[in-house]
Formats: C-alpha cells, sequence, structure tokens
C-alpha cells in the first residue's frame, strides 16, 4: 500500500518494481550517505523511509522496521508532525503485514492522532483505512466498517480516487466475508467505476471479476436449491 502523501518530496513515496529494488537501494544509500555528510537531518531522514520501502516492499521487515525506527526518531527531533506521522503509518503497516495487530493498532492510532491534530483530513483517512484493516484481520466485522466507512467519506470529500476506490474495495471484501452477497457486488462495481475513471483498467477488470464470481456463485447456490427441492417433493396424494 502506497504511503499517505504530503506536500513533502516523494523520497518516501517513490514504489520501485521488482527489477528495480537493487538500483533504488543503491541509490537511497548513496544519498544516506551524501545527506548524513553534510548534516541535513531531515532529507536523511527521507532518505530512510524511502530505503525502509524498499524493504518492506522485499519482505525484509527486520530491517525496514530498523530503518523506520531511526527515521521516525529524526521526525520527532526536528519537529516534522506530518512525516514522523506518515513514518508511524508505514511502521504500522510493516507489523499488520507480520500479524502483529496490537502493535499495529498502537502505530495507526498515533498516526491518527497527529494527523488529526494537525488537520490532515486526507491521511487522517489512510489512518482509518489501516484500523480497519486490523480489524477485519481479526474478524471484527462491524467496527471495520465503521471505520471504513468513515475513510471512505473523507477520500470522497477530498477528491481522492484512488484511496475511494481501495476503500471500496475493502468494504467489498468485509461485505463477503460477513455473506452479504448484494452488497458486496454493489460495493465492487461502484470501485470498478472508480478505476475505470482513473484509467487503472487492471483494478477495473479485478473488481468486476471479483463481482461476477459473486453473481455466478449465488446463481449456482440458487440452480442446487432448486435442484434439491425438486427431488425432494412429495408426491401429491391421489383421490378415492
Amino acid at each position: 500500500m502506497a504511503r499517505p502523501s504530503s506536500s513533502t518530496r516523494n523520497a518516501c513515496r517513490f514504489i520501485p518494481t521488482p527489477a528495480e529494488y537493487s538500483k533504488a537501494i543503491n541509490l537511497y544509500s548513496e544519498a544516506l550517505q551524501i545527506y548524513t555528510d553534510v548534516g541535513d537531518l531531515r532529507e536523511k531522514a527521507l532518505t530512510l523511509c524511502g530505503l525502509a520501502n524498499v524493504h518492506q516492499f522485499q519482505f525484509a521487515y527486520s530491517e525496514a522496521i530498523n530503518l523506520y525506527s531511526e527515521a521516525l526518531q529524526i521526525f520527532t527531533e526536528v519537529g516534522d508532525h506530518n512525516e514522523r506521522a506518515s513514518t508511524l503509518w508505514s511502521f504500522a503497516e510493516v507489523h499488520r503485514s507480520r500479524r502483529e495487530y496490537n502493535e499495529a493498532t498502537k502505530l495507526y492510532s498515533e498516526a491518527l492522532q497527529i494527523w488529526t491534530e494537525i488537520g490532515n483530513r486526507q491521511s487522517r483517512g489512510a489512518a482509518l483505512w489501516g484500523l480497519a484493516e486490523v480489524h477485519r484481520a481479526v474478524q471484527e466485522y462491524d467496527e471495520a466498517t465503521k471505520l471504513y466507512s468513515e475513510a471512505m467519506q473523507i477520500f470522497t470529500d477530498v477528491g481522492h480516487k484512488y484511496w475511494r476506490a481501495h476503500t471500496l474495495m475493502s468494504l467489498a471484501e468485509t461485505n463477503q466475508q460477513q455473506g452479504h452477497p448484494g452488497e458486496a457486488v454493489s460495493l465492487y462495481t461502484e470501485a470498478s467505476e472508480v478505476w475505470d475513471e482513473m484509467g487503472d483498467e487492471k483494478h477495473a477488470s479485478d473488481a468486476l471479476e471479483n463481482a461476477a464470481h459473486i453473481r455466478m456463485t449465488l446463481q449456482e447456490a440458487t440452480t442446487d436449491s432448486a435442484e434439491t427441492a425438486e427431488v425432494g417433493e412429495d408426491p401429491l396424494p391421489t383421490l378415492g
């Protein structure tokens, strides 16, 4: 999942492809040495985040945690509240990936508090989404739905289509897990429309495929039920 955006440079937001991992690590490492040598703490922290992101994408979670921790300490020292919250969010993502849900909840909540205090609504929505993901993972579906819905309202208000579509997908999956196929189909379809507006054909197709699979499953269940009922019917009694 992409790190929440901000008005700062995009070093921490760059998402390399698998083929670019080695190159990205080398470039970030070179930049890190430069910023360390010149004593630019903020740029050093941003570069640590970028390096941590690459390790996270490679599932090298322990290394990512060490780098995020160092960046977090710097952002705390220089008083950059927004980047500190972004790092907390990324830190939480690592713990969620490792199914360390208590720690993830703590970090998402801390990021949420900071973004609420500084008025960053879009990133606040990302923190709510993260908390919802944790609740869904532990099958607390009602709380997850509540948080997803609050996040989606924010993304709708600020006009962030990517996060809105992604949250619609999460809501659809939650309804599907709860056994609400009709609502899930509706949400997948809406998500597909948003992906399509963005020109993201792959995600739009995936959403429609999910909706189609649910419809097919429902149709098969209906057919099976009808056949079972027909086979199990008692013959009508004869008169006389």
